[in-house]
């Protein structure tokens, strides 16, 4: 049985899918999560580099088991997180102790205990009459924010009246679509019927053919000096419209994003847009990588590798991409200031690197040397005085010039 919201809703953790602003916020974060690339790295002296060679490079780039692929899954265990504050999958692992699948199972049949007499983590998966028992390195958790860092607290409970007043609005809303726009009312009859037939018969009589859809507009007769009165209220006066458009506010209140990704653009200006897209990536998502950076590599990688420089990785620049004009620009000031060579800005581009390897080179402006090798000649020798620009020592009198312009 769900909790009743004070608006008179049952509240659940699917229930927040029913409104479109809480369903959009909750998809634009999922979706972003799972979008991103993500990869094994090996951390060496020469650099960081794709460690395809890992078993776990292909479960996370691709395909986590065999029925899902991998935005599929992160799809899902992001979307758990958000509804219920929490994501369980079940790891598959080789007898080597590699990963080889992981499987999500669902978080409304499993939570986490503690090993009696010990304090051993271990998950319990309650499948019908039976339950299964996982130990901690069986199960792969993810968690929002929470008291003791397993299962986060549960987020449409805390927003269980937001969330019900936002369903409530809409079907409010589709009611009076539902009656024709059309208010309900009273009928009055100027004498009184005593008769519970008779009124059961005007009832009837008024509802077949007012009543139902498509006859709610059909002119009506009235006799014996009834009459109609409304007794609903209007749309206007319960400030529907103004509702339903601070619920969209509310919903990304919920998930944490800017109201443009949600479709809400009445404070959205061309001028804002980009900086509002920015605060998404540093104060939604750059959160929402930590967490599944760090569960990844506590819960998937060993100590020992680790320790050999592994380490799990999304990769946030297919969000700060930009547009063609600003990402030509970044990459023209690259490679005229030495940092990206032309095949590294073709990787970016999803491009082959140039044959022959003429794009590998990293170029540096000639008017540039190391600060360690400034006013110093070739392999580093001190230039000579007549070649040396120098401030003059002791000022000249105005208009009087030196032989040369260069004082030792």
């Amino acid at each position: 049985m769900l909790p009743t919201s004070g608006s008179g809703v049952a509240i659940g953790p699917d229930s927040v899918l029913k409104t479109p602003g809480h369903f959009s916020a909750i998809r634009r974060v999922a979706e972003t999560i799972a979008l991103l690339p993500l990869k094994v790295y090996r951390k060496t002296e020469q650099g960081r580099f794709e460690a395809r060679d890992h078993p776990l490079f292909d479960v996370l780039h691709t395909q986590p088991n065999e029925e899902m692929s991998s935005f599929m899954w992160r799809e899902s265990a992001q979307m758990d997180v958000m509804q219920r504050g929490r994501h369980y999958s079940q790891i598959v692992r080789s007898v080597t102790g590699d990963v080889r699948q992981i499987w999500p199972l669902d978080p409304e049949k499993t939570r986490a205990d503690r090993r009696e007499g010990s304090r051993a983590l271990i998950f319990r998966n309650e499948q019908g009459d039976s339950s299964r028992v996982f130990r901690r390195d069986q199960v792969l958790y993810l968690s929002g924010p929470s008291k003791n860092g397993i299962e986060g607290y549960d987020p449409v409970d805390l927003q269980s009246e937001s969330i019900g007043l936002a369903i409530a609005t809409e079907r409010y809303a589709a009611n009076y679509m539902g009656n024709e726009a059309t208010p309900s009312g009273v009928l009055k009859h100027p004498g009184r019927l005593i008769d519970d037939e008779a009124r059961k018969r005007l009832r009837t009589s008024w509802e077949q053919a007012h009543g139902e859809w498509g006859r709610k507009g059909n002119v009506a007769l009235l006799e014996e000096g009834m009459e109609f009165d409304t007794i609903a209220n209007k749309p206007q006066e319960s400030q529907l419209l103004e509702t339903r458009e601070f619920a969209l506010t509310d919903a990304a209140r919920f998930a944490n994003v800017p109201p443009h990704l949600i479709a809400d653009l009445r404070r959205t200006t061309f001028s804002n847009i980009e900086s509002q897209q920015l605060e998404f990536v540093i104060f939604t998502m750059l959160a929402c990588v930590k967490r599944w950076e760090q569960a990844l590599n506590t819960q998937l990688l060993s100590a020992a590798e680790r320790a050999e420089g592994l380490f799990c990785e999304f990769d946030l620049k297919v969000l700060m991409r930009g547009d063609v004009e600003k990402r030509g620009a970044f990459y023209q000031q690259g490679i005229l200031s030495g940092f990206l060579s032309p095949d590294d800005v073709r990787d970016l581009e999803n491009m082959n690197p140039i044959p022959g390897g003429a794009g590998a080179e990293y170029l540096r402006p000639l008017n540039m040397v190391p600060q360690g090798l400034a006013g110093a000649g070739p392999a580093g020798h001190p230039l000579p005085w007549s070649r040396r620009r120098e401030p003059c020592r002791g000022a000249a009198p105005t208009g009087s010039h030196r032989a040369g312009g260069v004082v030792p």
